[in-house]
């Protein structure tokens, strides 16, 4: 096709994590997603669909806002910077401080909290995909895709479709090509086991946080699962967290289970308002290449802990089948500074070298 030849780029703002999930779920995706890791998402915000679904993400940010001032308090006093070596610079701590924290309460966050998605994308693959999204079984979704096809149609009118005729050509699109939902399958897991299937398949459950992260990995295949409250919370979270604050969110989130089971809102919106640390079942298809590099990459220290455990679990069965050599991470999870270099800083042109 010749629109394999086109490159363009979108920029999606203000949409939920759900539905950057859903974008991103495509093997020839290109982008980039605002990280949950790096920014304060108290003022962020959130897709809903009912007003229940609402009042509980407002519940669990306010929850996540009062965590965060708390867990920085108590980081600063747990990591001094006088503790740090002496060429560390203050913003580099204060950076580090505050993406610790982050990792610690993101799991707080409602996964109806929004982002800013970027991708720069073939006209062929938008077609694809975005006409695949107008079926999607969430409300955002196909609401985003048909914005996307009307700015396709109106800048490449003779090479894109127009949302109306996508919709007609996808009718055979169900929720199940969307999701893979392995709860039933592992649901009597324990919270980050792992199964064995193979060299190549890689199941597990983790909070629907770090499972982002894997997700994110393209040459190779990772079910979608549907995000409820069924598995419970990482306990990573609740361990980090002081215990008044990790007895908070246990109670908050046992009042949600509750009220998850009696509406009779469809699973799709509740995702919305259930938070990020709660684990989801999946499984993870790719040759023995990618795997390695996938080991290799997220077994840093810079990575979120509840990844970096699972993928550690991974290597180890990995080296017990194959007996290759592995350059993984195993060392003693710590408080790290390169996590304060990990930003974007503001450059500014010298104006002496103007002419």
């Amino acid at each position: 096709s010749i629109a394999q030849c086109a490159t363009t780029d979108v920029y999606l703002e203000g949409i939920s994590l759900l539905a950057a999930k859903a974008v991103e779920n495509h093997p020839l995706f290109n982008g980039q997603e605002c990280s949950t890791r790096y920014i304060d998402m108290t003022n962020q915000p959130c897709i809903y669909s009912h007003t229940e679904i609402h009042e509980w993400q407002q519940k669990f940010i306010a929850l996540y806002t009062r965590a965060l001032a708390v867990m920085k308090e108590m980081l600063k006093l747990q990591f001094p910077l006088k503790d740090q070596p002496e060429d560390t610079k203050e913003s580099v701590w204060e950076n580090t401080i505050n993406a610790r924290a982050f990792d610690i309460c993101r799991g707080i966050l409602p996964a109806g909290i929004t982002t800013n998605v970027g991708a720069s994308i073939t006209l062929d693959t938008l077609n694809d995909h975005f006409a695949k999204l107008m079926r999607h079984p969430t409300l955002e979704v196909p609401i985003i895709a048909a914005k996307v096809f009307a700015g396709l149609q109106k800048k490449y009118p003779d090479v894109c479709k127009s949302a109306d005729d996508v919709v007609q050509s996808t009718q055979h699109y169900q929720a199940g090509y969307f999701y893979n939902d392995l709860t039933a399958a592992l649901g009597l897991c324990n919270q980050g086991e792992i199964i064995p299937v193979g060299e190549e398949f890689y199941h597990g459950v983790l909070d629907f946080g770090s499972y982002r992260d894997i997700q994110r990995h393209r040459n190779g295949f990772t079910t979608m699962p549907i995000l409820t409250p069924h598995l419970g919370i990482h306990e990573y979270y609740l361990d980090m967290l002081t215990p008044d604050l990790a007895e908070e969110f246990i109670d908050l989130f046992k009042a949600y289970q509750l009220w998850y089971k009696e509406s009779d809102i469809n699973v799709f919106e509740m995702q919305y308002s259930t938070p990020i640390g709660a684990c989801v079942a999946f499984s993870m298809q790719c040759d023995l290449n990618q795997a390695l590099y996938v080991i290799e990459l997220r077994s840093a220290k810079t990575v979120h802990q509840t990844l970096r455990d699972l993928v550690i679990h991974w290597a180890n069965q990995l080296s017990y089948l194959t007996k290759i050599s592995m350059y993984v991470d195993t060392s003693e999870d710590n408080f790290t500074l390169k996590r304060g270099t990990q930003t974007f800083s503001e450059v500014k042109e010298n104006e002496s070298d103007q002419g």
